[in-house]
């Protein structure tokens, strides 16, 4: 756009532009009675085809805005042809204008808008002026400009807004298509002063700065313009300071601390003395909290004053004292993790959670180009060039503390046999079927045999430890403990013997549950360092914060509706989960529910149970089948399956004896998430078009799996291994009961694969199934995100998760904004 008025039309208000706005002609007008002079080749006199008369070719009732019409331009005629106005293609005069004054004698060639192939001849004696479609324009843009003057004058000014907005797009068209038509920029000046006083006086002082400052661009000696920015940037100050966006503040001051004019220095140092009155306030109360030993008040506190004014003297002295005096990391979530919640494949929270509590024998450290890449943090494993041996040699405990305990090859060879014990709770499918034996080198070191070669045999070490001084249970011993815990809140504390705890990582990390729309503010001033798990829609936003950083997770996170057939014989039915999936629109509901129009790499519909990778030719996406596309949107074949589903349904328990389903509402059951919560209302009122009734059912925080109450539920998977993982959601004992015998025997080929090229060809079958079958209904994937303020250091780039490399945070002391 070549006119930058940096006007904020909405949606709504565009609406309204279209319906109630300046339109023009469409139809062919009434042929001129008596057209003298009017000839064409043949220099004959003829009708005049096409004219503008009256008011039928006045603006102002028109059918559609004069911008959005073909051009043309009005030859208006005299009083010897009842004052015709002809509508005729642009005429073609040097530069666009109009002779002034016109010739005395000759003609003018036209060609009529209705008729634009042939060419007539209009005796110049008989024209009275020609008004150029530019013209035209700027007068209707005047006409406009004038209307909203008025209701702004008479305190209309939310109607007055909505004119000036109209008016907008007739100048941006001249701008745009003829910047050299006469008092055009003197005409902008003026609509733009103008439309800055409405705005000022709507109380919206952000649009009011911007349009004076597009004012200030183009003519800064424009009258009234100084004492109009001075009053708006004031009001926008204090707006900003009332709202606690003391960086907005900040920079608004900026932008005239080194003006020459007295008038802004005073101004500019007024309100920045206000600013370091309200820091030096907020630092007093950090002092006597810090000498009081309240140390988690006083981190609040100075952060406060830091964030009105992050170079307030002293500030980053007691910022530094606090990092050493209390080391804590504050983590905002949306949900805590519950005392009995198991990790899963479907557990956010309690899998963020196990990371503190313990550590795993071998560790995802993130994709590659085979499968995952993972890490032993107790030692080393290797694989042997054959593939058949798991070489595992342990260190010694790193830790100085006197209590701390080495794992030893005794340890971890209990737990591989439990492992491939059908009888144990510990049972692995996989892992009994490839185990051979296990040889016992010394107390560190221990050689794992395997059956034959398997893709990825570490993927199945992903086990807990047993505590080596009890190992009757399982060990939650790990770099922290639960300590006590507030309402909302979870506290860890260091366990600083732990055998892989670091001498300084941090004293305690504290999660507190947060509101979504006050992250922002909340990493600002210090009430939390950090936020788990950021709402895609304020993703944009996050990342234009000063002082924040937003990484995008290394895995998506696959979210799915999971059929209950077990307790629904409708359910049970093929075509009717067809259906379902027929019935939601899911590219409407991600795009403009979840990402809220926002665009994100790698958040697409899927038509599978795997992730797909953020990009084409991402390693992560190996088990996705591309050339399987989504079932799309479409609700007559919705109607059509459900209504053939529930008539088989019916007929078949009719044809068995079976007691006939009950016509009760279908439960749509949905844990607390921001996707899930945003998500199924929408879908149960998309649904409405089966006929079938449906009710929503939210699962209590930390819940995301119920035993039974429900017929769909919402499920959020986090797969980072698929070659895996897919037996843990479709293999016996899964997280999905549904899936048929076919699928399990497939799945249950993985256990045998070799190779890459099997593994990828059988989770491609998989994902056929899965589509074909309808086991679940796959809905999308997401690209999570985390958001930390820069004074939290020691988070990776593009983490797995969030407690990835914990031992090594730290909290470094404030630092001033960059530019302020």
């Amino acid at each position: 756009m070549k006119l930058p008025l940096i006007l904020r039309l909405n949606v709504l208000a565009y609406a309204v532009l279209l319906a109630d706005g300046i339109y023009a002609q469409d139809d062919a007008a009434t042929p001129a009675k008596t057209p003298i002079d009017v000839r064409n080749s043949d220099n004959q006199p003829v009708a005049a085809a096409s004219q503008a008369n009256g008011k039928e070719a006045t603006p102002a009732k028109a059918k559609r805005p004069l911008y959005e019409r073909d051009p043309f331009d009005i030859v208006h005629l005299d009083a010897s042809n009842q004052n015709t106005e002809l509508m005729v293609e642009p005429l073609d005069f040097p530069n666009r204008q109009a002779p002034d004054p016109p010739p005395v004698s000759g003609a003018l060639n036209v060609r009529f808008v209705d008729q634009p192939t042939d060419v007539f001849e209009v005796a110049w004696r008989h024209i009275v002026k020609i008004e150029l479609f530019e013209s035209l324009i700027l007068k209707e843009a005047h006409r406009l400009s004038r209307k909203a003057t008025h209701l702004t004058n008479a305190e209309k000014y939310v109607e007055a807004r909505q004119v000036f907005d109209e008016a907008y797009w007739y100048f941006e068209y001249l701008a745009s298509h003829a910047p050299e038509t006469p008092q055009l920029d003197e005409s902008i000046e003026n609509y733009l002063m103008k439309n800055a006083v409405a705005s000022y006086r709507t109380g919206d002082y952000a649009d009011a700065f911007s349009i004076l400052s597009e004012l200030q661009r183009r003519n800064p000696n424009h009258k009234g313009l100084a004492v109009l920015q001075r009053r708006i940037t004031d009001s926008l100050f204090m707006e900003h300071v009332k709202g606690r966006d003391y960086w907005k503040a900040r920079e608004l001051l900026g932008h005239w601390k080194n003006s020459p004019d007295p008038r802004w220095k005073q101004l500019v140092e007024s309100r920045f003395s206000q600013l370091e009155k309200l820091a030096r306030r907020h630092l007093s109360q950090a002092q006597k909290y810090f000498s009081e030993q309240r140390y988690r008040d006083a981190k609040l506190a100075v952060g406060r004053a830091l964030e009105v004014l992050p170079d307030v003297r002293e500030g980053a002295e007691l910022s530094q004292q606090l990092a050493k005096q209390y080391p804590v990391v504050t983590v905002g979530v949306k949900q805590l993790a519950q005392p009995d919640s198991v990790p899963s494949l479907a557990n956010w929270s309690a899998n963020r959670r196990a990371r503190l509590l313990g550590r795993n024998l071998v560790e995802f450290n993130g994709p590659s180009s085979e499968g995952g890449e993972y890490l032993c943090p107790w030692g080393t494993l290797r694989q042997s060039d054959d593939g058949t041996t798991l070489h595992l040699k342990l260190r010694p405990s790193r830790s100085g503390g006197p209590h701390s305990v080495a794992l030893s090859s005794y340890d971890v060879t209990r737990q591989l046999l439990d492992m491939a014990d059908r009888t144990h709770p510990d049972y692995r499918v996989t892992w009994a079927v490839i185990l051979k034996n296990l040889n016992l080198k010394d107390v560190f070191k221990l050689d794992v045999q395997l059956q034959h070669t398997f893709v990825k045999p570490d993927a199945l070490l992903q086990l807990k430890l047993f505590d080596a001084a009890d190992g009757t249970s399982k060990s939650l011993a790990g770099p922290f403990r639960l300590g006590p815990s507030a309402e909302g809140e979870s506290v860890y504390l260091s366990q600083p013997d732990f055998a892989l705890s670091s001498t300084t990582q941090m004293r305690q990390i504290v999660e507190r549950q947060v509101n979504d729309g006050k992250v922002g503010q909340m990493l600002r001033l210090g009430q939390i360092d950090v936020v788990d798990r950021v709402n895609p829609v304020h993703v944009a936003r996050l990342q234009n914060q000063p002082g924040i950083v937003v990484e995008r997770y290394d895995v998506p996170t696959i979210h799915v509706l999971v059929p209950n057939v077990e307790d629904n014989s409708l359910l049970a039915n093929t075509l009717f989960r067809k259906a379902l999936a027929y019935g939601l629109h899911r590219e409407l509901i991600l795009k403009q529910m979840i990402l809220g129009g926002t665009n994100l790499e790698g958040c697409q519909v899927l038509s599978g149970p795997f992730p797909a990778g953020f990009t084409s030719n991402d390693p992560l996406g190996y088990a996705y089948h591309s050339q399987t596309d989504p079932l799309n949107y479409h609700p007559v074949m919705a109607r059509i399956l459900s209504a053939v589903a529930v008539n088989r349904t019916f007929d078949h328990a009719e044809k068995v004896g079976q007691v006939l389903p009950q016509a009760k509402p279908l439960i749509l059951a949905y844990p607390n998430t921001d996707a899930a919560t945003i998500a199924s209302p929408v879908m149960v009122e998309q649904l409405k078009s089966l006929e079938v009734p449906f009710e929503l059912k939210p699962l209590p925080p930390g819940v995301v799996q119920p035993d039974d109450g429900y017929d769909l539920l919402y499920m959020e998977w986090t797969i980072t291994e698929p070659v895996v993982d897919a037996g843990r959601l479709f293999g016996d004992g899964g997280l999905v009961r549904s899936s048929s015998t076919y699928l399990k025997h497939t799945v249950r080929q993985l256990d045998h694969v070799t190779n890459w090229v099997e593994a990828r060809e059988l989770l491609n079958k998989i994902h056929q199934i899965v589509h074909q079958e309808v086991t679940v209904i796959p809905l999308w994937q997401l690209a999570e995100h985390l958001a930390y303020h820069r004074r939290l250091r020691g988070i990776e780039s593009q983490p797995v998760h969030l407690y990835q490399n914990v031992e090594q945070w730290r909290i470094a002391p404030e630092v001033v904004d960059e530019g302020t």
